[in-house]
């Protein structure tokens, strides 16, 4: 930040308390969170632009802005001289900008949806036919200028610093940015009319919105979407089953002017004619190579099976071996049943370790003493009848000797 900025807590215009600076830019100056001490210290977004602003076009643009009647577009406050600078006053949105719900996808391998950025581009297209209504383009489409509000979830539309006026008679446009800075968007969003200065346009930022419909799909950036020879698109994988959203998506970036839509309406039509894809929440990116697991080498041991259509051996699938980043619990293990080999000794097989199943343990040693074992019932029942048979004979022998 700017050493020259000034201090947190400064009352700017008698009425708005600067909190913290949130971003500085050398083209769109430096953007402040601040309090409105008139409003219950309501929070206010307050835009300090770069020195050298021209004074009579920034309030000219800032009473279009004004103008604009969007609930996804911030109202815009009065112009306020203080500081030596220029101040923009606006509505304060809470939320996430799509790119930083981007990244946080991105570590997590995964990327807008199809039916995500559809519905974005139809809540988008509204807000920029009401700006280019106002003849106002908007300059600076990006996702980083592109919120998700908290309250309701519906995009808005931020960051006017870079707004052009444009006229359809081509009087009045202006390739300058807001009160006369040069020119300053995103690199890869604008497309190169805008970047070296070409009147402003509609369709300029109809071709921001296509790269930004890219990016959140691929979740890669413009430069490695655009090749840089060709300048042709690379597509993102997932437009591949969805070839109408494809094709209005070319309709957005294309560069020959026959090809383009007329306006934001027109493309507004042409999207909502769309089916809305199965895809309607953020799915897996096409390239991901993310291993959780590195996957271990098969090691297969020659262990006799029994013979018969039941005898067919199951493998474990190593760890990592199914889809990166996601995790398989809803596959059921199925139950050992006869002829099939038990989980324990698949997994052994697999990694190269004993089977440790009892089919396959080693016989247990001989122990030293050996318990005397019970005879069967039988055998037990024969010797006492031959011996309750023996006695009256002996007794019979005893008494004849004695006598």
């Amino acid at each position: 930040m700017d050493a020259s900025l000034p201090a947190p807590g400064r009352l700017i215009g008698g009425r708005y308390r600067l909190e913290r600076a949130v971003a500085e830019s050398p083209h769109q100056g430096v953007l402040w969170l601040a309090s409105d001490t008139l409003a219950a210290e309501a929070p206010v977004a307050l835009r300090q632009l770069p020195a050298g602003s021209d004074a009579e076009a920034v309030r000219a643009l800032a009473g279009r802005l004004q103008g604009v009647l969007h609930p996804q577009v911030p109202r815009f406050g009065a112009v306020i001289e203080a500081e030596g600078r220029l101040w923009l006053v606006r509505d304060w949105q809470a939320g996430r900008t799509f790119a930083q719900l981007l990244e946080a996808r991105r570590e997590r391998q995964l990327v807008f949806g199809a039916g995500e950025v559809l519905l974005l581009l139809r809540q988008l297209l509204p807000v920029l036919a009401a700006l280019h209504g106002q003849e106002l383009v908007h300059g600076d489409i990006s996702p980083a200028n592109l919120l998700r509000r908290d309250r309701d979830g519906l995009p808005v539309l931020l960051d006017f610093g870079l707004a052009r006026r444009w006229s359809t008679s081509n009087e009045g446009g202006s390739g300058a940015a807001l009160g006369g800075a040069p020119f300053g968007a995103t690199p890869g969003y604008a497309p190169p009319e805008l970047v070296r200065g070409e009147p402003a346009a509609p369709w300029m930022d109809l071709h921001a919105l296509g790269v930004v419909a890219l990016v959140l799909l691929s979740g890669d950036g413009p430069a490695d979407l655009l090749d840089p020879v060709s300048l042709d698109w690379r597509w993102p994988a997932a437009l591949e089953a969805e070839p109408a959203l494809a094709q209005q998506l070319r309709r957005l970036l294309a560069r020959e002017p026959g090809r383009r839509f007329a306006d934001a309406s027109d493309a507004l039509m042409a999207f909502q004619s769309l089916a809305m894809p199965e895809s309607t929440g953020p799915v897996p990116r096409a390239d991901r190579t993310v291993v959780l697991v590195p996957q271990a080498p098969v090691v297969r041991e020659s262990v006799l099976e029994p013979a018969g259509p039941s005898a067919v051996a199951h493998e474990v699938p190593a760890a990592g071996s199914g889809s990166a980043g996601e995790a398989d619990a809803s596959r059921p293990i199925p139950a050992v049943t006869d002829g099939e080999v038990a989980p324990a000794a698949a997994a052994a097989r697999v990694v190269g370790l004993p089977d440790l199943s009892p089919a396959s343990s080693p016989p247990a040693p001989e122990p030293a003493f050996r318990a005397p074992q019970a005879r069967p019932v039988r055998l037990v029942e024969k010797e006492e009848a031959a011996e309750g048979g023996l006695w009256p004979v002996l007794i019979a022998l005893v008494l004849s000797a004695v006598v």
